[in-house]
């Protein structure tokens, strides 16, 4: 699922957003790609399912994994992935994102 960014002045930002199975668990892949890093911008913030998920610094290209085993997060989850500066101030927000798995 290709989800745009929305914020300050980010044409054709995305991140492609995917549930992946591994023998291992289930994970949520965030594929940055396409995704603009905004001018101050010191980390990418996850939120799953209205819970913190973590952080990791802002760059474009990489690509992230959290883990969402069904057992503790279900068969749905609302996804935010927003862009923050060092402050938390959200420069950039792909908004509540849902995904049915």
């Amino acid at each position: 699922m290709i989800v745009p960014v929305e914020g300050v002045v980010l044409d054709g930002s995305s991140v492609s957003l995917e549930i992946v199975e591994f023998p291992d668990g289930r994970f949520l892949e965030m594929d940055l790609t396409n995704a603009v890093v905004p001018e101050n911008a010191a980390f990418w913030t996850t939120e799953i399912n209205g819970r913190p998920q973590g952080r990791s610094t802002a760059r474009q290209g990489s690509t992230m994994g959290r883990r969402v085993d069904k057992e503790v997060y279900g068969d749905t989850l609302i996804v935010t992935f927003s862009a923050v500066t060092s402050d938390d101030l959200v420069l950039a927000t792909t908004g509540e994102v849902r995904i049915v798995d």
